[in-house]
């Protein structure tokens, strides 16, 4: 079983006035721009992003580019009052110490979109939160996003038995997926028909394709994920049957549906079904504006 664990916090990431390649505003007061590039590390030690380049728009269209790749805690920016863009160049690295001093670099996954989108107020500081996801030796992912105890996955393999447009060479082949995502955000409820469910619906998940023989989702389709969100619900009837059904939505609003599928997850003493592992193989359809697909997938849910 693969075993996602918590790693860290979320890291926030900025620049320094003095540390700018491109121009800054020294008039403006209050209005910043801030990213920490250190995080406190549970149970000790440190987080630290290295090798990071920023790169802030405003809505005049200019590219401001800022080096973070500095030994400091956080730096500010100030910038006048707008709508801007901060993008993470790629190239950075996260790294993790215990002592505080001797750094191990960290394969990392993104958990949002970059560039992030901010409005920056007068006489306001505000904050780009990136969201990121490390794996461990033996392949597991961890959420660093505030203090999430439990993050949780969706992995398996999507076979496709027809595509169209874009999707067309996917006809007959497979691609494996995984999303990892906040495991907080879930609650019972009681459907319409009176079957209890529990319903997840985590936002800012990553998502991660590999195996891909055409290269569509490990790269466009992989990167829109980012940031995206999942709607699932385990569905327990009346008869005792239980059923799987649930959505995967990229960043740009193109879903990935799923089920429904049988499912076996044990009850609570209310009936609701509980959190926990299962496995199962459902449809998927896939619809773009561009695109069709549809096929089976394997599902299988990790909580620890």
């Amino acid at each position: 079983m693969r075993s996602p664990f918590l790693l860290a916090s979320s890291i926030v990431l900025a620049s320094s006035l003095s540390l700018a390649t491109g121009c800054v505003d020294d008039n403006v007061e209050g209005s910043s721009l801030q990213i920490p590039l250190i995080q406190p590390a549970p149970g000790g030690g440190q987080f630290r992003l290295r090798d990071a380049t920023f790169e802030i728009a405003g809505s005049n269209g200019v590219v401001q580019s800022f080096d973070g790749n500095i030994d400091a805690p956080s730096i500010l920016v100030p910038l006048v009052p707008d709508r801007y863009s901060v993008r993470l160049v790629p190239g950075w690295t996260l790294e993790h110490s215990a002592d505080g001093t001797t750094f191990t670099p960290l394969s990392a996954l993104m958990g949002n979109q970059n560039p992030q989108f901010v409005q920056v107020f007068p006489d306001d500081v505000q904050v780009v939160t990136f969201r990121f996801f490390v794996r461990d030796s033996g392949g597991a992912l961890s959420v660093t996003f505030g203090v999430i105890p439990e993050p949780q996955q969706l992995f398996g393999v999507l076979s496709f038995t027809s595509a169209t447009g874009l999707l067309e060479p996917y006809t007959g082949k497979t691609v494996g997926y995984s999303n990892y995502f906040e495991a907080g955000p879930q609650a019972t409820e009681i459907a319409a028909d009176g079957s209890k469910q529990r319903h997840y619906f985590p936002t800012g998940i990553a998502a991660e394709f590999f195996n891909d023989p055409i290269g569509l989702f490990a790269g466009p389709i992989g990167s829109q994920g980012a940031g995206g969100r999942i709607d699932m619900v385990i569905r327990v009837r009346a008869d005792g049957s239980q059923e799987l059904l649930g959505t995967v939505t990229t960043f740009t609003g193109v879903p990935i549906t799923f089920g429904p599928a049988p499912v076996s997850v044990a009850v609570d003493a209310a009936g609701f079904p509980v959190d926990q592992n299962f496995a199962t193989v459902a449809a998927f359809t896939l619809i773009s504006p561009a695109s069709r697909a549809s096929g089976t997938a394997t599902v299988n849910h990790t909580v620890d």
